[in-house]
């Protein structure tokens, strides 16, 4: 068989690779045709679509969706996952394009054009089709126009006579890529289903503008509300409009270039009723910096969707795509940033990003309510830690303006000597795939050049080339995030009229409940560097940190379980890690073997074998294993910990923390997840109480990993200092009244910060620990 489409550029390939045609078992049942992109190697050779091992992922999905049956052995459509599967009779299966493209790229437009004939062919010969399930990027652009399918997915549209929802393509869900992502792609399915039982139409929605009288309204029933803007800085930007909904299908509007319209949004904003926002963590400090007092956000359903599953993406088009029937009209927002949707067209997207949170809200504030654990995690720490995030943001830090000139060249002094070196070779340091082909040449078999494949390369070759391009790649991200690509725009091109850098903080940025920092993240600055944030005349900088956090919280977490102290013990009493390679290489250890020591107490916590730390550091697993053998007599609850978390997450699929936070785990590294997790999550939220106590005594400035920067008075030292370890060493109750020590450092700028408490041990910091090492740690 070979293609008769002599316009399409794959005409010839079907020479020698036949076209694949499209499966329907029953062309006058079939209600669902499943559309992905172009055969693969398996598909030509069986000469079926989708039978390969994106397929098999396929027919996973369908069955858990109850649309594939169990098959003969030999008989049936496909072998995935230890069974038989056949797709149920009301299923079709298409490609946009029916020929193997060339090393199985993505087809061309001029390819998608000229086989579209096979589609339009196929779908008249399908009576009762009423949906079609378009997977990945190709699928979704051929039929609808549009890109960006993991923003896309879930969300249905009407095309020709048909529903049409858009999911992820099956190759994403592949073994050890995004396991997550499985569950989502079967609620797609489920949702698509749903369609052939209930037709689809988009909610209606009337968007009016904002009145005396609706003011009143949302000022007695509370509302939630969402800001359009010119640009995503508020020091570069203004507020366009803003809208505010209290019920499905409704949602009223406010120019910001009506002085009354205005007026009447300002008294609900400014109010203390009830508000709810997506996000709060944007629309807040913008709306303060162009002065309106905003002080109370109530609920978050950004917040709210990542406490609840914290894998999964929680914008507002995700949560539509979850829980409700929303098209997608996200993709406006560019469209608008450009300039080019009429007044009538922003307050209606306006009005439904406002009507979308308000319907979340509800459905979100029930979720919660089934699991009281993270429903207190929520109102006591999620939400009032988003307010200390806010105050943080507005107030910025001040950008020593002075020093810019001395960082640049300081960066370039690094850099430019690495560039200068791998041109001498004919490459550029900054191209991976340069540098593969350097490193092949000289013998060092590489497929890439990132973090991991660089350190494994490392400790097999000892090659100096390699380790220089570790050494560079740090310094050209930071000297990217500092100044851009061409030196002159990056973080101090976002400075504001006086200096400051407005960092958008997070205190729940990441799974595991530690704070992150985005637009610039300041995290990423190194301490070189660090002399660049200053406090603001007549200050100084006070950081709090807790000590050896991690190891505290895993000790404490082992002796209220198993009431062994033991470890916990040796964490307060001695620098653990130098203890550990003392009694391994005696008392003239090296700094490597103390890394070593390290690596092995935290692979003990959080489940590493001992063949991923024999190829880091390039040792024998026996040496490995007899290491963690010393680790395991001296602290055996501490063995037991990570075992019985194990235990747990295979018996329940999740786990909890000490202060009720609640995640399912799937695929990926269960022993290193079911150890880390619990011990993390509640050192992240140890450090977000504290600085919900904090915010009200002190000025909070900058939060890295495990520490808080407070800007103080000059002199005062000594009552501050008081008022923040007061703070951060109370009892806590969620971990048996146990007190964590405090180290308290001082200084006139960010990187100068010097110990001056008496009696604390005088070492490295986890924060410092942090920044060196601890990619080698966990």
């Amino acid at each position: 068989m070979k293609c008769f489409n002599t316009a399409c550029p794959l005409h010839t390939r079907s020479l020698s690779e036949p076209p694949i045609p499209g499966y329907v078992r029953d062309y006058n049942k079939c209600q669902m045709l499943f559309i992905a992109e172009a055969p693969g190697e398996q598909e030509t050779l069986k000469h079926r679509p989708l039978v390969g091992p994106a397929g098999g992922v396929l027919f996973q999905g369908l069955y858990h969706a109850g649309l594939a049956t169990l098959g003969e052995p030999y008989k049936s459509y496909i072998y995935t996952g230890g069974v038989n599967l056949d797709p149920d009779p009301i299923i079709g299966i298409e490609n946009i394009v029916h020929c193997r493209p060339p090393l199985n790229r993505t087809p061309t437009e001029g390819e998608i054009q000229a086989c579209a004939t096979h589609l339009e062919n196929t779908l008249s010969l399908l009576p009762n089709l009423r949906v079609i399930v378009t997977m990945g990027d190709t699928p979704l652009h051929a039929l609808l126009g549009e890109k960006g399918i993991t923003k896309r997915r879930g969300l249905p549209a009407k095309w020709k006579s048909y529903v049409v929802l858009p999911t992820v393509h099956p190759t994403l869900l592949l073994p050890n890529r995004r396991p997550v992502w499985f569950d989502i792609f079967v609620r797609d399915i489920i949702k698509a289903k749903g369609y052939l039982e209930t037709d689809w139409n988009e909610p209606p929605l009337v968007v009016e503008d904002i009145t005396r009288t609706a003011v009143d309204e949302l000022l007695r029933t509370g509302f939630s509300f969402d800001i359009e803007t010119t640009t995503l800085s508020a020091y570069h930007g203004e507020i366009i409009g803003i809208a505010f909904s209290n019920k499905p299908g409704h949602a009223w509007h406010a120019w910001k270039d009506i002085p009354y319209q205005w007026q009447l949004a300002t008294i609900l904003l400014e109010s203390k009723a009830y508000k709810t926002a997506q996000g709060n963590s944007f629309d807040v400090p913008y709306l303060n910096v162009k002065g309106v007092n905003i002080t109370n956000v109530d609920f978050d359903t950004q917040y709210a969707q990542k406490l609840l599953e914290p894998d999964y993406p929680a914008t507002l088009a995700a949560i539509s795509s979850y829980y409700f029937q929303y098209p997608y009209y996200k993709g406006q927002r560019d469209e608008l940033l450009a300039g080019r949707l009429s007044r009538q067209q922003i307050k209606e997207y306006c009005g439904r990003d406002a009507e979308v949170t308000e319907v979340a809200k509800e459905t979100l504030k029930a979720k919660l309510a089934e699991d009281p654990d993270l429903e207190k995690v929520f109102y006591t720490i999620v939400m009032p830690s988003s307010k200390v995030a806010n105050r943080m943001q507005i107030k910025g830090v001040l950008m020593d303006l002075s020093k810019r000139q001395q960082a640049l060249d300081e960066i370039n002094t690094y850099t430019t000597q690495w560039q200068d070196l791998f041109w001498k070779y004919g490459y550029n340091i900054d191209s991976p795939t340069q540098l593969v082909e350097l490193f092949n040449k000289m013998g060092i078999k590489l497929k890439s050049t990132d973090k991991k494949a660089l350190k494994r390369a490392w400790q097999r070759t000892q090659n100096p080339l390699i380790k220089v391009v570790q050494d560079y790649r740090p310094w050209a991200k930071v000297r990217s995030m500092l100044f851009g690509k061409d030196g002159r725009k990056g973080l101090f091109g976002r400075l504001d009229a006086n200096g400051y850098i407005h960092s958008r903080w997070k205190p729940n940025g990441t799974a595991n409940s530690r704070w992150a920092s985005s637009n610039p993240n300041l995290q990423n600055i190194p301490k070189k560097l660090r002399y660049l944030i200053i406090p603001e005349p007549g200050f100084g900088f006070m950081q709090a940190d807790y000590k050896r956090l991690e190891l505290h919280v895993a000790g404490v977490l082992v002796w209220i379980i198993y009431n062994d102290d033991t470890f916990l013990r040796d964490v307060e009493r001695f620098p653990i890690h130098d203890m550990i390679a003392e009694e391994i290489y005696g008392p003239n250890y090296d700094d490597k073997q103390r890394l070593l020591a390290k690596t092995v107490v935290f692979g003990t916590i959080y489940g590493r074998s001992a063949r991923s730390i024999a190829m880091d550091f390039g040792i024998t697993i026996a040496e490995a294993l007899r290491m963690q053998d010393k680790i395991a007599f001296r602290y055996p609850y501490l063995v037991k910990f990570a075992q019985d978390n194990l235990e747990a997450l295979k018996l329940n699929g999740y786990l909890r923390s000490a202060f009720g936070r609640k995640r399912f785990f799937e695929g990926g590294n269960l022993a290193s997840d079911a150890a880390n997790y619990p011990v993390q999550t509640t050192a992240g939220d140890l450090n977000n109480t504290s600085s919900i106590i904090l915010d009200d005594l002190v000025d909070l400035r900058i939060a890295v990993h495990d520490s808080l920067i407070i800007q103080y008075p000059l002199g005062e030292e000594a009552k501050y200092g008081e008022i923040v370890k007061s703070v951060m060493s109370r009892p806590i109750t969620e971990l048996g009244g146990y007190q964590f020590a405090v180290s308290i450092e001082y200084g006139s700028t960010w990187g100068d910060l010097q110990d001056l408490t008496e009696g604390d041990v005088d070492e490295q910091t986890d924060e410092e620990e942090d920044d060196e090492d601890n990619e080698e740690t966990a």
